[in-house]
């Protein structure tokens, strides 16, 4: 069963400042950058998931590239925090067209006006995305 849950970042005074939803609300944390805890605010069964599950154990081929994989367990009202193990710091990141160094992910995506969500990830995780060819990570 994948759960999806529904946080909301924390600024310095615990007060909410954005609301997002995630399967892994303490990865999505580090890629947002800008604080470092949120709180699980509801959660829920992904019905997708649900079907692709069912489906494939009672023998169905399906075609989807969906892995079925249980992640995290959080309850509502739980707070997720990073720490210094795990938590990524920004890593600044050179727009090769300008030749402008950002001090993060997040910052280019909000000056450059891309959609954090997918920008952030793909310059991590998917070093063939179509965001490396305007894009380099620069290591401290």
């Amino acid at each position: 069963m994948k759960i999806i849950y529904v946080y909301g970042l924390l600024d310095e005074n615990d007060n909410i400042t954005y609301v997002g939803k995630s399967a892994s609300p303490k990865r999505r944390l580090s890629d947002h950058g800008t604080t470092k805890k949120c709180k699980i605010l509801d959660k829920f069964e992904d019905v997708e998931h649900y079907w692709i599950k069912k489906l494939t154990e009672e023998g169905n081929q399906l075609t989807n590239k969906e892995k079925l994989i249980d992640g995290e367990d959080w309850e509502v009202g739980n707070i997720v925090e990073l720490n210094n193990y795990n938590y990524k710091a920004p890593v600044r990141i050179l727009h090769k067209p300008s030749g402008v160094i950002y001090d993060s992910v997040y910052q280019a995506a909000q000056e450059l006006n891309i959609p954090n969500d997918s920008f952030g990830h793909s310059m991590r995780k998917h070093p063939k995305s179509k965001y490396h060819e305007i894009f380099t990570l620069l290591e401290d």
